[in-house]
């Protein structure tokens, strides 16, 4: 006994405790992803939702899953005037100003990708370009460009419309005594920089007056204003804030702080090499001074500087830092809190009291421990059951607040159920009945057991091989149920890993041999078992039943039933066929070991690959990984538990995550969409006045295409940074796809063959499944080749007509010609026929003239 109480004691000093689950929140954007270059001078992401990137080697634009990268080209005038970016700033009319160590000011068109530049430099002395140290845009819209020398500023006067020439330096006008007296400048994102602390104060006439900062030792500082008007000043070894003549300063326990910043929705931000303090204005000046304790988030180790914190569109915190790249903090670990790193969690329970027990699996044990959630440590229960010798098999505490543990010692083959009082006095032991205890040939072995209370206050036991235990307190008596004949004789022992009670007082029971629904416990008792069947689409999936649930709003209808290995199944109680969830519906993993409702009237379940939120009244999917704050990707079987108080409790391989539901529902999902690329031909198409894309693909409306251009490729994406291979997408070519096509985190389209025509492509975008984008659209025609044109069809049908004209003619010439013959023939034959005519009517005339002649000449001869 001694021994085991020196060893857990060990084991709990063994475990630290520490922000880990902060440290893997922040994820490092690096060159090794694209990065140009490591060190960050600044960043902010614009009105359309990319993220810009202003670094030692060029300038870059991050769309959650690339980078593009802009440098200097000697022989391009509208290239950026130097690699060496310093500041950014994206004034009221959308335009990106980017500043630059002794290479000028850059304007960036973002139509044309284009850069319009202008020399930063006193011409009078010809002494070159300033290095640009800030950029501010005042009220009137101009641009104060503020460089690294004292009293060199100037001012850009900016017309609306963007510079027709690659150089706009006539734009620029140097301010040689500073910023003109009350001079309002925009402090949203950072403040002023100086090398010393006296000369921003004669620049400035709103700042108090110098004798009030005289004990303040000159240094390189941020100073900015908050939207309350107070003025906040970073020194070496302190923050401070002026609020009229009042004077705050709050100490850092933690020395090299080194960046001060404000957030748009007005929080500060200040940190050093290893922490993050991130306040209200009010809540700051409550504080007594900064110290681990009160800090935001633990910085990466190894990061030296930080050089800017900012904050994106959905919330994310970024960092720049001093040669390590871009970092970006989920804001979810906030929510997500994790504990007993290097744990194996199997088991989990919460008690009325609010305190968490669970079972150790094999780190570090096969019993059951209480978390200590104040210094991240494990406890032992403290009951005899707490030693070596013991083994535990399941827990749980009745309505009463007496504490129930089935047990077995060492590895005999008798099983205890005990029951404690709520501070683990034991009451009594109760032997579980011979009858049921496995052979021999099982030991030792820790089966899956399950115990519940029952509506009618008794204790019920999921045992093994077909056999379910109701205990009666008050007769400390057992009634054994089996329905072992309705599963398989032969094969490994059946376990029970799931007991629910629906409210019908129906009893179901999962096992990895199927889903047993029992029915009239202690009456006419009858046993029905779900099983997979290979010829109905509509039977259980898979036969590892790991939970069960009631539908909230449907209990009389659904169960909610998860699987290991055929996702989540939601069984019809009256047809009794199962609808299937699995990837294809956005579940992460068919690996489901476990299923419970939050308070926020999702289903939540744990899986190999995160934890899935279910909205049941869209029936969609939101995951959550270990990026998003959880213990680790892979949970464990039978571990997981909503408390009573609506936190959710899941276990893994690497200890606990508790969480409230309620709280995630706060995330902003106002994450815009954006087109990306176009490919046609499977060839990427350059911006060019006169090609195909005049002007950068997310601001073109239109598309024009040869009947050649038939093969398009789209890709886009969500400026939802928080975990860009999360989102999910759908899409629509109108005239191609009947509805929406669920491309899940696909964010490609591709149409081949395309026929001429209009056409429409319609896109959006999700970060959780349930919150979608506006959707965004594209038109563009493929126009038919010259010889399908409507000019071609009109000159086809213009020869046609004339063709067909032509033909007539000929065929009327030739009917003439024709009739003409015809017409001569009979004209030929009626001459000849008068002619003959006439022949036979002089020859009848001549002879009837010339018979009477002959009688007068003379008589006729008598014969």
């Amino acid at each position: 006994m001694r021994f085991a109480w020196i060893f857990y004691i060990g084991l709990s000093i063994a475990v630290p405790f520490a922000l880990s689950a902060q440290n893997t929140a922040w994820q490092a954007l690096t060159i090794a992803d694209g990065l140009s270059q490591g060190m960050v001078y600044d960043f902010l992401q614009d009105r359309t939702g990319f993220m810009w990137i202003a670094t030692k080697d060029g300038l870059n634009r991050y769309d959650g899953y690339n980078f593009k990268v802009f440098t200097n080209d000697p022989y391009n005038p509208y290239s950026i005037s130097g690699n060496t970016c310093t500041v950014l700033l994206e004034d009221a009319r959308g335009r990106l100003w980017i500043g630059t160590e002794k290479d000028g000011l850059n304007l960036y068109d973002p139509l044309s990708q284009k850069f319009f530049r202008a020399e930063v430099s006193d011409q009078q002395n010809n002494t070159g370009n300033y290095s640009i140290i800030d950029l501010k845009e005042d009220q009137q819209g101009k641009i104060w460009v503020i460089t690294d020398t004292p009293k060199k500023i100037f001012c850009v006067a900016t017309p609306a419309k963007t510079p027709t020439k690659a150089n706009f330096r006539n734009w620029l006008k140097l301010i040689p005594q500073g910023l003109p007296p009350h001079t309002e400048l925009s402090f949203n994102r950072r403040g002023l920089n100086y090398p010393r602390l006296k000369e921003l104060y004669q620049s400035h006439q709103n700042f108090p007056e110098q004798r009030e900062i005289s004990t303040l030792q000159p240094h390189e500082f941020g100073c900015l204003k908050d939207q309350q008007g107070r003025l906040w000043a970073l020194s070496q070894d302190s923050l401070i804030c002026w609020q009229g003549k009042r004077i705050k300063v709050l100490p850092f326990e933690e020395k090299d702080v080194s960046e001060l910043s404000q957030l748009a929705d007005g929080r500060l931000a200040v940190c050093n090499s290893s922490y993050l303090w991130l306040f209200k204005p009010e809540e700051l000046l409550k504080q007594k001074s900064l110290t681990p304790e009160n800090a935001y988030a633990t910085l990466p180790p190894n990061i030296h500087s930080i050089t800017m914190i900012g904050e994106d569109a959905s919330g994310n915190i970024w960092a720049g830092t001093r040669g390590y790249g871009l970092l970006r903090f989920n804001p979810l670990v906030k929510k997500f809190h994790s504990f007993l790193a290097g744990s194996s969690v199997a088991a989990l329970y919460r008690d009325q009291e609010g305190q968490v027990y669970f079972h150790g699996n094999y780190r570090p044990g096969y019993r059951f421990f209480k978390l200590n959630q104040k210094n991240d440590q494990l406890d032992p229960i403290p009951a005899e059951i707490q030693t070596q010798l013991w083994a535990h098999d399941a827990m749980m505490q009745d309505a009463a607040g007496h504490f129930w543990v089935m047990t077995h010692y060492s590895n005999e083959l008798v099983h205890l159920l005990m029951k404690f009082t709520s501070d683990w006095q034991l009451i009594k032991k109760y032997p579980i009945p011979a009858t049921v205890e496995e052979p021999a040939i099982y030991q030792p072995t820790n089966f899956h057991y399950q115990i519940y209370q029952g509506q009618d206050k008794n204790v019920y036991l999921g045992w093994t091989n077909g056999k379910l235990l109701q205990f009666d307190p008050q007769k400390e008596s057992f009634t054994v149920f089996d329905y072992r004949k309705k599963l398989p004789e032969q094969g490994a022992p059946v376990e029970t890993f799931a007991l629910h009670q629906d409210h019908h007082g129906v009893w179901w029971i999962g096992t990895q041999r199927g889903l047993i629904k029992a029915e009239n416990l202690g009456a006419k008792t009858t046993f029905s078992v779900y099983k997979n069947d290979p010829t109905r689409r509509k039977s259980l999936s898979n036969d590892f039943v790991s939970g069960m649930i009631d539908d909230p709003t449907k209990p009389d209808q659904y169960l909610w039933v998860s699987t290991k290995g055929g996702g989540l199944e939601r069984l019809n109680k009256k047809t009794g066929e199962f609808d299937h969830f699995t990837e294809a519906q956005g579940l992460p993993n068919k690996v489901v070991y476990g299923v419970v409702l939050g308070e926020d009237k999702n289903l939540w379940m744990s899986t190999n690959r995160g934890l899935a939120r279910l909205n049941l009244k869209t029936l969609t999917f939101n995951n959550f990984n270990k990026s998003d704050g959880l213990q680790e990707d892979e949970f464990n079987t039978n571990s997981f538990f909503q408390g009573a108080s609506g936190e959710l409790l899941f276990g893994g391989i690497n200890g606990i995550t508790i969480f409230r539901p309620r709280e995630l529902s706060d995330r902003k999902n106002d994450s815009k969409i954006r087109l990306l690329e176009v490919k046609i031909n499977n060839k990427t198409v350059p911006i060019e006045p006169k090609g195909v894309l005049p002007q950068a693909i997310e601001y073109l409306p239109r598309l024009q295409l040869a009947h050649h251009q038939n093969l398009l490729s789209l890709e886009f994406g969500l400026m939802d940074f928080t975990n860009p291979v999360k989102n999910r997408y759908r899409y629509k070519l109108d005239g191609i796809d009947q509805d929406w096509v669920e491309a899940g985190t696909q964010r490609f389209a591709s149409y081949a063959h395309l026929e001429n025509g209009q056409y429409t492509f319609r896109v959006m975008g999700s970060a959780d499944g349930e919150h979608w984008s506006e959707p965004i659209a594209l038109q563009f025609c493929i126009h038919p080749p010259f010889y399908r044109t409507w000019w071609a069809y009109l000159t086809y049908v213009l020869l046609l007509s004339y063709l067909a004209y032509f033909w007539y003619q000929s065929q009327l010439k030739r009917v003439r010609l024709q009739e003409q013959v015809l017409y001569q023939g009979r004209e030929a034959t009626r001459l000849a026929e008068l002619d003959t005519l006439k022949t036979r009517f002089f020859t009848n005339i001549s002879h009837e003239f010339r018979t009477p002649s002959n009688l007068i000449l003379g008589p006729l001869p008598i014969w």
